[in-house]
């Protein structure tokens, strides 16, 4: 691989991420070597989450008004040195041969991102097995989902192909761990001018792609983390992707021929979940997804059906 010489810098937007940061740190600084320098930009965290940071070795400590993981990518970056952006999730972590492998992807000079799809982990730590229903839930759905992705002729495959912003080979490189090159984000302006309401991998994808960059879905890639804990958290993250989901489809920027299909495949693939949920339910034996499946998806259309008389589409990052 002619690109191992690459540095890399990580990027780590936290808010409230106390449960979640120390092992997301262990896991990056387990590839020191291979780093550049590891930024976390804070959103005001009130339950210690800087106490934990401050006892790792990262380069940089910055803030940011709290205002969501755009503007707090774009403090970051802005702040590296690396050749190779790593935008993380404070809540990802990292898994045995992320480094060197990921540099086999940009031994081509014209690909611009390589994104990780979300995949839960097995255990909250990599060590023991993950507690409760709920969780072992909200990992199946995950799992579940990735083996979906995985199979060149699925149905999600074929979904995300038609509806993104453009047409390709591969899956939108969208996920909690988005490597992207230096010069590529120099090349638009990284994430300035964007809405703080869009959705942050998806905008991020889409400008790479647009801009001529090629990309790619690392389907199998190490990268994991940690799902919603409680119902409270995995509603709220619902209500925020259906939101989300609509500005997206809205925005000047990313708006496409295909929007009108998307919403309603959108709405219509909410609306029969109850059927997925008993699916699912049956595949692992689980009756709680008759239950958490329709209510996460119906949550999140609610909040997709509200933003479509929302006229604002608030505040860009400067």
């Amino acid at each position: 691989m002619k690109n191992e010489n690459l540095k890399a810098s990580f990027i780590i937007p936290t808010k409230n991420n106390a449960k979640t940061i120390e092992q997301c740190l262990r896991s990056v600084l387990a590839y020191r070597k291979y780093i550049q320098d590891i930024v976390v930009v804070d959103g005001n965290s009130t339950d210690g989450t800087l106490d934990i940071v401050r006892k790792f070795q990262v380069d940089k400590i910055l803030a940011d008004p709290g205002k969501g993981q755009n503007l707090a990518y774009e403090i970051g970056w802005r702040a590296s040195e690396g050749d190779l952006i790593v935008f993380m999730d404070g809540d990802a972590f990292l898994g045995d041969g992320f480094f060197p492998t990921i540099y086999q992807y940009f031994d081509d000079e014209k690909m611009g991102i390589v994104g990780c799809p979300s995949r839960a982990p097995v255990s909250c730590n990599d060590r023991s097995v993950a507690r409760g229903l709920f969780l072992k839930t909200v990992s199946q759905w995950e799992e579940y989902a990735h083996k979906r992705l995985l199979n060149p002729r699925g149905l999600l495959q074929i979904a995300y192909r038609f509806t993104f912003v453009r047409k390709g080979d591969d899956l939108p490189p969208c996920g909690p761990c988005q490597v992207v090159r230096r010069n590529c984000l120099e090349a638009f302006d990284g994430y300035r001018g964007v809405s703080l309401k869009l959705p942050t991998d998806a905008v991020l994808a889409a400008r790479v792609i647009m801009n001529g960059w090629k990309s790619c879905a690392w389907l199998n890639s190490p990268v994991r983390h940690y799902p919603r804990s409680t119902i409270k958290e995995l509603m709220g993250e619902a209500y925020r992707w259906g939101r989300e989901r609509r500005f997206f489809q809205r925005d000047p920027e990313f708006k496409s021929r295909s929007s009108m299909f998307q919403g309603t495949t959108y709405i219509l693939g909410s609306l029969a979940s109850p059927f997925i949920g008993v699916m699912l339910a049956l595949r692992f034996g689980n009756p709680w997804h008759i239950m958490l499946f329709p209510l996460t998806r119906y949550t999140s259309l609610v909040s997709y059906l509200r933003a479509l008389w929302a006229h604002d589409t608030g505040e860009k990052v400067p």
